[in-house]
């Protein structure tokens, strides 16, 4: 039976050697490797997205440019046009060009710290009942 022990301390050296054809490596570790990559030696691709993560991929990537090309259209281009250019009908008043990130991001804050302050919560009363029980 070979021995599991890796030969380079260096993330990026230990990579290249299992991949390299002349890797002797524990196969166990190297089919772990591979479900954390998602690639086969060699650097074959193994997993494809399936048709709805595509789509879904798709998706998000058309919101978030559509996003993008709006919000740069407000804040970047609609400070040169005139106020009455039917194009300004299709934008909110500048004022919300601000004021709607901000109130994003703060709700992105407080959902992010009540997620650490539950996560805190829990764990400790799961302390306490360890500490109860012992």
């Amino acid at each position: 039976m070979s021995s599991c022990k890796h030969r380079s301390t260096s993330k990026w050296n230990f990579f290249l050697e299992i991949f390299s054809p002349e890797a002797k490596v524990c196969p166990k570790f190297t089919w772990r490797l591979l479900n954390v990559y998602g690639v086969l030696l060699y650097g074959v691709s193994e997993v494809m997205a399936t048709l709805s993560d595509r789509a879904v991929g798709f998706l998000m990537m058309a919101v978030a440019l559509s996003v993008f090309t709006y919000y740069t259209t407000w804040v970047v281009v609609l400070p040169f046009v005139d106020d009455d250019h039917f194009l300004q009908r299709f934008f909110l008043p500048r004022y919300f060009a601000t004021a709607i990130p901000i109130a994003l991001g703060v709700l992105l804050l407080t959902l992010i710290g009540v997620f650490v302050s539950v996560v805190l919560i829990r764990d400790s009363f799961r302390r306490k009942e360890k500490l109860k029980a012992k």
